[in-house]
Formats: C-alpha cells, sequence, structure tokens
C-alpha cells in the first residue's frame, strides 16, 4: 500500500490496493494503519521529489494537462482501445504462464543444483545486454528527425545528451542519441527514465514541432512488451506496473495519433492514459483501486467515467482468456497451497450436485449471551466448530463467537483465578 502510494502518489489508491489485490483478510486497526502510513509515504516521496522545498500534488507518474476532458463519441473509442488492451493483456499472461513453466522446468527451482543457479546468473547477464540492444539499435537504425529551427536557437548550443529537460511546457525531444536540433522518438520512450517517458506520452504536444509518430510508438509498444515478459520471473528484481503503464500509453497514445491524422480533434495524452489503465486492468484484472489510482495521478474528476469504462472492458475481456499474472504466478509456485484437497473428480461430481440444505444441521449448537465456564468447556470438549453463534433469552441471533476467541478467554480466566490463589 505505502508503496504503491509512494510511487503514484495516490495513498487512497495504494490502500485499495492492498485491500482488493494482496489481501485475504483486513481489520479496523489494519485500516487505521494503512491509511497512516500511505500519508506518510505519499508526503515523504512528494518532498522528496521536490527537494525538501514544497509539496505538489502529483507522484512521480504525472498527467500533466489537469483540466482536459473529452467527448462523449470519445467513449466508443474509447471502448475499442479496453477491448484491445484486455485482448493484449491476455496474451501478456498466457506468455508469462509458458515463460515462468519453462523456467522452473530449466532451471530446476524446486531444487536447484549449481550448474542451475550458475545458469541463471547467466541468463540476468543475457537479458541486460539484450535489453540495453534491443532499446538502443532499433532507435539508432530508425534514425533521427530535424527540429524546428526556431525553437532550438533558444535552447543551448548543440551536443547530444541523455538528460531530459526540466522546462516547463511540451517536452523536448531533442538529444539523446540525436544532435540538439534533431530528435528521436523512439529513442526518447526507450532510453529516458520511465517517468519522464510516460509523463511525454501524457502530453497534448511536443515542443519544436516534434511528433510522436505511429511506427515509433508502436515499435516501442512491442519493445516494451517482449522485455517485461522476458524480465518478469527472471533473478533481477522487476515490477510489472511501470513496464505496463509506459507500453500501454504508447499503444494508447498511437491510437489517438491515428484519430488526430484522420482529422478528429482529440487529445492523444488522454488516449495514451486510457492505454495505460487497460493495459493494467488486462494483466492485474484490478477495478476500483485501479480507477481510483489514476483519478488520483490525473487530478481529473471528468476522465473518472472513460477510465472506469476502459479497466472494466479490459477485465472483461481479458478474464475470458485465463487468470491474472498474479494467479498465475501463485498457481506455478508449488511451495502456495491455495485450497487444496484429496479430492478425485467422483467426489467433486457429488458436491456439485449438494446443496447448503444437503450438508447443514438442524440441530445448531449455540451459546447464550450469558453462559458459565464449565457450559463453554463442556461445548468445546463435545464439539469441534470454528465458530458458535450467540443468542439473547428470546433465542434471537446477536452474534458469532469463534472457537479460538473462546479457548483464548478460559485460558485467561484461569490464569487469573490462578494469580488470586484459586478459583
Amino acid at each position: 500500500a505505502m508503496g504503491v502510494a509512494a510511487a503514484f502518489g495516490a495513498p487512497v489508491g495504494g490502500i485499495l490496493f492492498s485491500l482488493e489485490e494482496a489481501s485475504s483478510f483486513w481489520s479496523k486497526s489494519l485500516t487505521w494503519r494503512a491509511f497512516l502510513g500511505t500519508m506518510i509515504a505519499a508526503v515523504m516521496a512528494k518532498l522528496t521529489k521536490n527537494g525538501f522545498t514544497k509539496i505538489t500534488t502529483s507522484g512521480f507518474i504525472e498527467f500533466p494537462d489537469k483540466d482536459v476532458g473529452f467527448e462523449l463519441w470519445e467513449l466508443g473509442s474509447f471502448a475499442l482501445l479496453a477491448v484491445a488492451t484486455g485482448l493484449l493483456g491476455a496474451l501478456f499472461c498466457n506468455v508469462v504462464k509458458q515463460v515462468i513453466r519453462a523456467r522452473r522446468r530449466y532451471f530446476q527451482l524446486g531444487s536447484p543444483t549449481v550448474a542451475t543457479r550458475r545458469a541463471r546468473v547467466a541468463e540476468v547477464m543475457f537479458i541486460v545486454v539484450f535489453t540495453m540492444g534491443i532499446c538502443f539499435w532499433p532507435a539508432a537504425v530508425a534514425g533521427c528527425a530535424p527540429l524546428s529551427a526556431e525553437d532550438v536557437a533558444s535552447r543551448s548550443p548543440g551536443g547530444r545528451h541523455l538528460e531530459a529537460s526540466d522546462d516547463e511546457g511540451p517536452p523536448h525531444l531533442g538529444g539523446i542519441i540525436c544532435s540538439d536540433d534533431e530528435y528521436s522518438a523512439m529513442a526518447y520512450i526507450l532510453l529516458q527514465p520511465k517517468e519522464v517517458a510516460i509523463k511525454t506520452l501524457f502530453s497534448q504536444s511536443m515542443a519544436s514541432g516534434a511528433i510522436l509518430d505511429i511506427p515509433s510508438l508502436l515499435a516501442s509498444y512491442v519493445i516494451i512488451f517482449g522485455t517485461t515478459i522476458l524480465t518478469f520471473g527472471s533473478a533481477i528484481p522487476v515490477g510489472l506496473f511501470i513496464p505496463n503503464i509506459l507500453a500501454g500509453a504508447c499503444l494508447g497514445r498511437s491510437f489517438g495519433q491515428v484519430l488526430l491524422n484522420v482529422g478528429f480533434d482529440v487529445h492523444p495524452g488522454v488516449y495514451a492514459l486510457m492505454g495505460a489503465a487497460g493495459a493494467l486492468g488486462g494483466f492485474s484484472r484490478m477495478t476500483i483501486s485501479l480507477a481510483v489510482i489514476f483519478l488520483e495521478i490525473t487530478n481529473n474528476m471528468y476522465l473518472l467515467l472513460p477510465l472506469m469504462l476502459v479497466i472494466m472492458l479490459s477485465k472483461t475481456v481479458a478474464d475470458k482468456f485465463g487468470p491474472s499474472v498474479y494467479d498465475i504466478v501463485l498457481e506455478a509456485n508449488p511451495d502456495i497451497h491455495l485450497l487444496e484437497d484429496g479430492l478425485n473428480e467422483d467426489h467433486h461430481l457429488v458436491l456439485e450436485g449438494l446443496t447448503v440444505h444437503d450438508v447443514c444441521t438442524a440441530e445448531v449448537v449455540v451459546l447464550r449471551a450469558f453462559e458459565n465456564p464449565e457450559q463453554i468447556m463442556r461445548l468445546l470438549v463435545q464439539s469441534t466448530f470454528a465458530g458458535y453463534p450467540v443468542i439473547d433469552r428470546e433465542g434471537r441471533l446477536v452474534g458469532l463467537v469463534p472457537r479460538a476467541q473462546l479457548v483464548a478467554t478460559l485460558a485467561q480466566r484461569k490464569h487469573e483465578a490462578a494469580g488470586g490463589g484459586g478459583l
């Protein structure tokens, strides 16, 4: 929860992420602790981002146009984008499933040997070299495009640099692997820090007449999509949120750029945002927490409806083709046992034909609101239920007490009686 709050500047979204995706149990005490922790994490991240001089509303992932909206007809194009991200999210999950199985089989992860450990180190070295090459050489081969001469003249003298400009206004794409008066859209997306590239994809326009062209966007999407699959599950610590946000933003912006080229007046950064939300929904299958995270990123209530539409459609489409990547990872790990039983196929056929009435008893074992310890002890010895209904004098249900709580209370009573000199 605190990690999500710090990364996205979304404390409420962090709590909901932990509740929706990472928890099988939740309590009131955990709620206030998570609330306090996410608040501190978000504030500290924002202070650190600005050198402890001020607190901004954005986290490390930022949507630059806070007041942008959408037209009603664009809901249809958002829906098409959601279907595409849902299908690609399902593809991502199924390919990851096959890669995880191949890794477990080849590297013998259940009982690794010295040779397989060395092989995993070699795999990491290969992934590093391959990722560096695949991010650099396609952009180098594609070449550079010229920038507008007026804006370039107002900037610093030429030379190549790898650092993004921190100026306010439209992002400047010059430099990276090109000279200052040229740019490469693919190099900017793949070689800049990911938060810088994502903010650029969310922007409406670029400085100096630069354009994030459709071939560069689609090529970047394929590279990010493929390297994320290759890296996830290896011995390299790697996450899925930021790569999928970046990949989804590339796909969404290319969709918006197509509409721009056709003649529609749209904001391509909004389509990048919807593509990022759809990509996350497609692989994680989260709904509420994802919508709140993106709402806190944008600080824009106008975009809540299309965000919810894209996330829900993407999740629904992806669910048709398999589980989320998190469920796949859990199922692939033999050390994690989820709801396992010793039932065979015949037993399951019998269970499918049973109803609640068939397995329940009419003789309900209950406790009254006031019971003596001897009666409670007798009940615990004679039955093995995990919990007991509590009724009042009129026989009305007033609550449920767990067996473990009864045992703990009796043990505490015995301890207090022994300390006082006898029962």
